[in-house]
């Protein structure tokens, strides 16, 4: 099975090289791996030529956010004739047997999205929201949070969606279903993709056998505002995403979970709750606008030092 797989880099050159060295310990023929950058400020192309001659290399003039900036590689995937593009962050830092597994579970289960199990540093399992399709109809989301003892049990479960850092995807199902909604430009683009994909009779696979250590927020670490611009992208994509997808029941569990951390933060004054700015309450007015695409620039943030 020829397998793509697309390394999306911005502004983290030195994750991007450590993902890179994981990925050298994979045994799988073929394996082409791509790297696309987002209109990083720095991008280093000859020391990545130097060393990992074998890598494909694109460059976006302009931050396409996640979905749009991996489209180079999945195009370069469609042009080879790859059964399978493999989407993974540049933050991530594989295991020997992370792919191999996931491919031993599409051998079994056939069409679908593959996702890997993310552990930290520590070697600790990550928390992640994975609903479970719903039992009276198998084509819809029942927004019930998987058990984390189950997403922990090392097997695979069949769910509604799984999370983009590791995400396997057979070709033949973009070519049947079409690719990501693009105008997200930053999270909740694949939740929404493994939703619409569900409903099309294709469901998610949490392979909690195939596991990758994830360090997040590898982009704005340490840096106060840009952490300010993606929280904008996550807290209105969240309620762009509730419009489209949610029941009545998790909409109001997240716009109470909005509240209180709002009371909580500006008005409780506990220190221990990050404060809500004004990015916030945009985000919160452009959902309910619809405004999609990207609106605060990532890259005009990027070297601003806050301290909270």
């Amino acid at each position: 099975m020829k397998v793509v797989v697309s390394i999306l880099n911005w502004n983290g050159f030195a994750s991007t090289l450590r993902c890179l060295e994981s990925l050298g310990q994979i045994q799988h023929a073929p394996l082409l791996i791509c790297i696309t950058d987002n209109d990083s400020k720095e991008f280093d192309v000859t020391t990545i030529n130097e060393q990992y001659e074998h890598v494909h290399i694109f460059q976006n003039t302009q931050n396409l956010g996640y979905a749009g900036g991996h489209f180079k590689a999945l195009e370069f995937a469609q042009s080879v004739d790859a059964e399978l593009f493999w989407m993974l962050n540049n933050d991530t830092v594989v295991e020997r047997d992370t792919l191999e597994n996931l491919l031993n579970a599409y051998q079994i289960n056939g069409l679908g999205v593959y996702g890997s199990a993310s552990i930290n540093f520590k070697g600790e399992l990550m928390p992640e929201l994975i609903w479970a399709i719903d039992s009276k109809k198998a084509t819809q989301c029942s927004f019930d949070p998987m058990p984390q003892r189950e997403l922990s049990d090392g097997q695979t479960h069949k769910v509604s969606n799984v999370v983009g850092y590791s995400m396997l995807i057979p070709t033949q199902v973009i070519a049947d279903h079409g690719f990501m909604d693009q105008s997200y430009f930053l999270y909740y683009e694949e939740t929404d993709y493994c939703l619409r994909l569900l409903g099309q009779g294709n469901p998610s696979y949490w392979v909690g056998s195939s596991q990758v250590v994830h360090e997040e927020k590898g982009s704005s670490k340490g840096n106060a505002q840009l952490q300010e611009v993606m929280e904008y992208y996550l807290y209105r994509n969240l309620f762009l995403f509730l419009k489209r997808w949610g029941s009545a029941r998790l909409i109001g569990h997240f716009i109470r979970r909005f509240i209180m951390r709002f009371i909580s933060a500006n008005i409780l004054r506990k220190n221990k709750v990050p404060n809500l700015t004004k990015k916030h309450l945009v985000a919160f007015y452009h959902a309910c606008l619809g405004v999609r695409g990207e609106y605060y620039k990532p890259h005009d943030y990027l070297d601003e030092v806050t301290k909270r």
